[in-house]
Parts: C-alpha cells; structure tokens; sequence
C-alpha cells in the first residue's frame, strides 16, 4: 500500500516538472527561484529589500501571463512517416505546416511529442535498473530514477523540435524532422505541442493538436560473420510451406483445376480455352534445405537486457542467413508456440524482423513446450541456430537431442552486460555488452553429434 502511494506521489512530481518547464522558458526558471527565494526572505519588511524584489518580478510574471492568454494559432500539421525505423538509426520524416489564419506568425517552436505509459506497481519491483549500481543509497531507496528511467523508456525516444520561422496567412512549408529511437517495438506518436516565448522571455504560451501516429521500430542489428548451418536438402510439403517453383526442376508432370493462391505463371492457356475454366500446371516437387532460427523467450526471470540482446543477435542472424535457396523459420515461445517462415515462395527477411519487433518475454511457459516443437520433426529441419538466453540442463538437453538426430546445430548463449563468460564446447557465448564485436568475429560452424 505504501510503495503504491509512492508511485502515485512519483506521477505528481513528474506532471509539475514536467508541466513546469513547458511554462516557464530558462530565464523564467531562475527568475521563478528569485521569485520564492524574495517571497520567503521578503516576508518582514523591516529587515530587508527582499519585497521590493518579489513585486517587482511578480509584476513581470503577471504581465508575461497576460500577454500569453488567448494563444490559439490556426495551424494545421501534417506528418508524414516512413514505414519502419531502426534501433538507434535516425528516423527521419516530413511535416507540413500551414497558416489558415489571417495573421503571420512568428517566433513559434513545434514539438513533436510521443507518448509514454507510467509504469505500474508489478513493473516497477520486477525492474532491474544496472545504473543503480552508480546512484547513491538515497535514490536507489526512494526508486524515483528508477522510475523515471522506465517513463523515458515507454517513450522511446526524445521528442524532436523545430523552430519554425514566419508564417504568412495562407503559407504552407515543409520541414524534416530527426528522431533516433532508442527501443524497439511501436513508437507513437502522441500529437503536436507549440510554444511561444513572451515579449520579456519569462514564460511561453503553450497550444497542442491531436495527431495520434504509430511507428514500427525494428531491433538493433549488428554485422554477422557467414554462419554454415549445413544440412541436406529435404522435400518441403507445399501443404505447409507453397514454396516456388524453381531451381531443381521446371518440368511438368500434369496439368490440374486453379486454386486460389497459385501463380499466374502457371497458367496454362490452351487448356483454359479448351475446357473453360483455369488451368495450371504441376511441376515436379522441389527439394530445399529449411533451418530453424529459434529465440529462447523462457525463464522465470529474464533481465530485458538479456531478451534485448538476443533479440538482436536473432534479427541479425535473420539477416544474415541465406533465404534465396533456404526456407527460414523464426520458432519462439508468446502465448504459444510461433512459427513464422521466410524463403522462397514464402514471406521476406522483413517479416521476422517484424515480429522480432514486438516479440516479449514469456517468463510463465516451460523451456519443454519449445523443446517439444523441436523435437517433433514437423516441418524436417536441416538445421538449427539457437539463440539461448542461458545455459541449464533442460537447453542443454534440447541441443543434445537435436544433434542426435542428425540436425545440424549452433548455439549462441546471450550473456548479461559484465557477467562472467561461463565455458563450454557445446555453445558460443555472447556477451551482451560486446555483440557488434563478437558477432562480426564468430566463426562457428554448426556441427552434428558424431
């Protein structure tokens, strides 16, 4: 009960803060402090002059509160954003402004603000923070940097501004925008703040439009060395994965009625004219090697540096494997158990970075549902790439089995920033404070149980 008024004293501090320093511009903030510093020692006015300095800056917060009121400009904003954007990549985007009004303004600052979530009760103790480890004893037992840190978080990103320059009635012009997010996932957009400073410069006069927008984030990726998954080529059951045509044979083994989904290419045109309705051709199943690009998202506590990290390392090697000639399937753990396959005749690279980009933690599932997916054969991988966010009995069981049944195997165990690589033959290991180094130098190759 208590730590739960704490947070709720957190949001009202944060909301005067924050609603503070939009008001008052730099010098209004330490005129503001000069304001109560006089109001206190002010307070007889036998001793000292102090009252005459709160009248006179009172005066001059009353007049620059004045001249602000009725701050209402006739804009109308536009954005436009791109469809996707990286982690830490800069992101940038269109925005339109006009002036409906009948006045030419001036002087006006556009900010672009995000929305943010205020953390809740159940997030906040599962929190770990690795910079309270630099923070003195008293804020790391209050817990408001904590605090703040996942409201910046939530956000995403620092809100980008523009000064825009004047604007005659009727006048449109278009100016571009910088944002570098620094998280993946959806980033939105919460709508347009601008601001006007007031002819002394104490306090700006603040207007907002609603211009809710979303952007997907994709994760960080790194460099990858080539990885050998190996394997041999197997027949890929077109009842579960419509690969294409091609490659291994083009030859024709009987012609059959149109479904929906087949190629246009296939058509054959003088039996349609003859018979009437669409006829394809059936070619000769192709044989492909599919591998299997699996993210470990189990454990009863995963730190989000860890799950951010092999995340990255997934959406790199997503990248970095060979999809031209290989079906490639993204197999991870949510609310079940996920497979979404990229190659030939299927989705693109950019669709598992999609889905990487919102996956989560699933901390309340056993690490044997995953493994049982495996396991079961079903669809026949070649190959295997495990990205492990550690190293216990149950995964070191699954990489033993699968090499057992002749499954070409490489697994990368994602360690967390500054902990002790641990040892072993039958994993790499990635530091999570080193992975642009480490990925770009590993030559592992997969290897099967002899």
């Amino acid at each position: 009960m208590i730590r739960q008024q704490v947070l709720h004293a957190f949001a009202r501090v944060y909301r005067v803060d924050r609603r503070t320093k939009e008001l008052l511009t730099p010098l209004g903030l330490w005129l503001a402090a000069g304001l109560l510093i006089s109001a206190v020692l002010g307070i007889n006015t036998r001793l000292n002059l102090a009252s005459q300095w709160f009248a006179l800056l009172a005066v001059m917060f009353l007049l620059s509160g004045l001249v602000g009121c009725g701050f209402r400009p006739r804009l109308r904003i536009e954005r436009s954003l791109p469809s996707l954007a990286s982690v830490g990549e800069p992101c940038r985007y269109r925005v339109r402004v006009s002036n409906r009004g009948h006045r030419i303004l001036r002087g006006l600052v556009l900010h672009d603000e995000l929305a943010e979530q205020l953390p809740g009760i159940a997030a906040f103790r599962a929190r770990l923070d690795p910079l309270d480890r630099s923070r003195n004893a008293f804020d790391r037992l209050v817990g408001y940097p904590r605090w703040l840190g996942m409201v910046v978080e939530s956000r995403g990103g620092e809100s980008p501004c523009l000064e825009l320059p004047s604007l005659a009635p009727g006048q449109s012009l278009d100016f571009t925008l910088e944002l570098i997010p620094r998280r993946r996932g959806w980033l939105r957009f919460r709508g347009f703040r601008l601001s006007r400073p007031d002819p002394l410069g104490l306090i700006n006069s603040v207007c907002r439009q609603q211009a809710p927008a979303r952007l997907l984030v994709l994760p960080q990726r790194y460099p990858v060395a080539t990885l050998e998954l190996g394997g041999s080529r197997r027949y890929q059951p077109l009842g579960q994965m419509p690969v294409a045509h091609r490659g291994d044979s083009e030859e024709v083994v009987g012609l059959r009625p149109y479904q929906p989904g087949d190629p246009l290419k296939t058509l054959h045109w003088k039996s349609w004219a003859r018979v009437g309705e669409p006829v394809v051709c059936e070619y000769r199943p192709e044989y492909l090697s599919r591998h299997a690009l699996v993210l470990d998202t189990l454990g009863p506590a995963v730190a989000p540096a860890v799950l951010e990290a092999a995340v990255s390392v997934a959406a790199s090697l997503a990248c970095g494997l060979d999809t031209r000639d290989n079906l490639v399937d993204l197999v991870f753990v949510g609310d079940r158990v996920y497979r979404i396959s990229s190659g030939p005749g299927s989705g693109e690279t950019l669709d598992l970075l999609r889905v990487l980009a919102t996956t989560e933690a699933s901390p309340g599932r056993p690490f044997e549902d995953l493994a049982r997916q495996l396991l079961a054969d079903d669809p026949p991988y070649s190959g295997c790439c495990l990205v492990l966010l550690g190293w216990d009995t149950a995964r070191a069981g699954l990489v033993r089995a699968l090499r057992q049944r002749g499954k070409m195997v490489l697994a990368l165990v994602v360690g967390a920033p500054g902990a002790p690589p641990p040892t072993s033959a039958d994993y790499h290991y990635l530091p999570g404070d080193g992975l642009a180094r480490t990925l770009s130098g590993l030559s592992g190759v997969a290897r099967r149980s002899p």
